[in-house]
This record gives C-alpha cells, structure tokens and sequence, in this order.
C-alpha cells in the first residue's frame, strides 16, 4: 500500500470540529498529524446589531456567503426566500446546498472573493442591495467592489475568531516535535491563523518554524510568511481538505524526485 506522507509529521491548526477530517486523511496516507487548533470560531450576537433584532432579508437581492462557517452560523436566518445567493468557493457552496439552500453564484474558478467578483452576473448590481454573511474583521474587498459596480451593501458578522486555548502539554510536544525536525508541513488557511500560531509557540516560533513548510491556499498567508522568513511552498489549489492534503503529497513526491 502506497503511503506518500509515510513517517512526515503534519500540524494541522483548523479549529476544534474542522481539523479532525483532514488529521485522518494525513494519517490514512502515512503521516503523523498534530492537531494545534489554532484559532477558536465562536457565534457572535449578529441580530443584535439590527435595529429590528433580525435582518429583513427580503429586504436584499443578493446574499453572499464567505465560507463554511458563514453559512453554519448564518444560515439560520435564512427563510423562504426568492433572492440570489452566492457562495466564495466551491466549499462554501457545497455547505449552502447541504442546508437545502443551494447557491446560484459561485466562484467555480477560485475560491477567493476576487473569484467570486468574476461572476457574470455581478458585474452590475446598479441599485441592489447585498447582505454579506462573514466572520467579524473580514476584508472589506467584495463591499467596495459591490459598492463601486452600484449596489448598497450591509453586513452579518455570524462569528469570529479568537486565539485558541491550548493545553501546555499539547504544545510542548509540539515544540518537541518541531525542534527535532520531525514536522514536515505546518498548514495554515488564514493570516489570523498564522498570526496565533505564532504567538502560541511563543518567542522560538520562526526558529522552529524554519525545520519546516508552511502550506497554505491564501496567497496572502504564503505571503505573510516569506515575509516572516518562514519556509512555505507555492499556494495549493485550494483550502479544502483535499486541496491541501493533495498538495502535501504532491510536494513530497517532487522533493522525492528531486534526491533520488
């Protein structure tokens, strides 16, 4: 049986709940997974901000969802409703149609927001209004954008991030396993993501770091880090599970290439 991440060590940082699936694949192809949830998601009081307690969504023409977890605490407030919805990636899209509201604006070229503004049919919104259902602090890049081609847009922040709490006993063997280059690929799907990773490895974390790869879908993650002098590779294609794991294996196979 084929093992193409035989004996790599991988620390994978999703939250608790989402990191599980992606561990059991990295192990069912030989690797060791670390689960170092990095980043905590949590729902936030979103009606709260609305003068009514709720958003009227048949108030919007369009709604447009930023990721999995903008549907898992967005959807919600959703009803029956007669409104486009779009989703940022294929991942998004799936979750929406798991919950019986299938999206009908999809990035099916990317799964950035600047995929998702490729879209035909957003290329003039002159008079709409748009509801965009994100994490709190999300990139303002798709409201100005809408905002620019004439739609009026407002916010739903449904959650947000916050800095893990992690066992010191988790990390100290992680640190132990990063010290003895015993990790291969450090995953990271967020800038905030990075940014926790870091601080709770603490003052040594570019040190141990560097024995490693950072692996990410987010240009602007990969960025992040070439700035911060941590080795990464090029953006996998996707932030996926899959995506990610595929890339793994397509690194280590190129590295296996390259010293034989």
């Amino acid at each position: 049986m084929t093992m193409p991440l035989a004996g790599a060590g991988v620390i994978i940082t999703r939250p608790t709940g989402q990191c599980e699936a992606l561990a059991s694949s990295v192990e069912a192809a030989g690797g060791h997974a670390l689960i170092l949830p990095a980043t905590s998601i949590e729902p936030t009081s979103a009606a709260s901000d609305w003068p009514s307690g709720c958003p009227n969504i048949n108030e919007y023409q369009l709604l447009v969802f930023i990721s999995r977890n903008a549907v898992k605490y967005g959807v919600h407030y959703l009803s029956d409703c007669d409104m486009d919805i779009a989703a940022v990636g294929p991942s998004t899209a799936k979750s929406l149609e798991a919950e019986g509201y299938p999206a009908n604006v999809v990035s099916h070229q990317g799964f950035t927001s600047e995929a998702l503004l490729d879209h035909p049919r957003l290329q003039d919104l002159h008079g709409k209004r748009v509801l965009i259902v994100r994490g709190v602090g999300g990139r303002d890049l798709l409201e100005q954008a809408m905002t620019a081609r004439g739609a009026r847009v407002d916010y739903l922040e449904v959650y947000c991030r916050t800095e893990a709490d992690i066992p010191a006993h988790v990390l100290d063997q992680v640190r132990r396993e990063l010290d003895a280059g015993h990790v291969r690929f450090v995953t990271a799907t967020s800038v905030q993501t990075l940014e926790n990773t870091l601080q709770l490895l603490g003052a040594e974390a570019r040190h141990l770091l560097g024995r490693s790869q950072l692996v990410s879908a987010s240009d602007r993650v990969v960025q992040q880090a070439k700035e911060l002098g941590i080795p990464t590779a090029e953006p996998a294609s996707g932030p996926s599970d899959q995506g990610l794991l595929e890339h793994m294996i397509r690194l280590t196979t190129n590295q296996a290439s390259e010293h034989s």
